[in-house]
């Protein structure tokens, strides 16, 4: 009886400390976190191969353009899982080359290399986790994308959520 007692005490124990369970991933689309935002575009930047791959520099696919979002605010933020990303300061996207893992619309890439600096946008997109027969890798598609007027951009402003603090990096 008292090697049972102990046993339950030490189960208790463990019980108490273990760490929070690993999420649990489906085979497909897993989205961590939603972001709907106000932000203006700053640049097309070029991001060189960082060769830190056997396929590197020539068959990685690493270097690329991507377009710079500044934040201005966040309209609404979900986050669905412990992985699931915060609200950034400043959202990078890659529009070239043409192939990215990303599932965005080819319309709403059109639009990004189209963007003037200091245009005003729309923007919402998801943090997801992709679940496939080859692995599982992060993903950050934009599901939305509408270009705005400075005045459209002006209205919209007294609309962001105050209390959704964002970091700047």
């Amino acid at each position: 009886m008292f090697k049972s007692f102990l046993w339950l005490i030490g189960a208790a124990f463990l019980t108490a400390n273990a760490e929070e369970a690993e999420p649990q991933y489906h085979q497909g689309v897993n989205t961590l976190s939603r972001h709907e935002l106000l932000a203006q575009f700053v640049e097309i930047r070029h991001q060189p191969c960082l060769f830190k791959t056997s396929l590197c520099p020539d068959r990685c696919g690493h270097a690329c353009d991507v377009a710079v979002l500044k934040t201005v605010g966040y309209f609404a933020w979900e986050k669905f899982s412990k992985y699931g990303e915060d609200p950034q300061g400043t959202f990078y996207y890659k529009v070239s080359p043409a192939k990215t893992n990303e599932a965005t619309d080819e319309k709403i890439q059109n639009q990004l290399k189209g963007l003037q600096p200091g245009q005003w946008v729309k923007l919402e997109w998801e943090h997801q986790y992709l679940v496939n027969d080859h692995g599982s890798y992060p993903a950050r598609p934009i599901t939305h994308l509408t270009l705005l007027t400075p005045e459209e951009a002006k209205a919209l402003q007294t609309k962001v959520d105050p209390k959704i603090s964002f970091l700047t990096r």
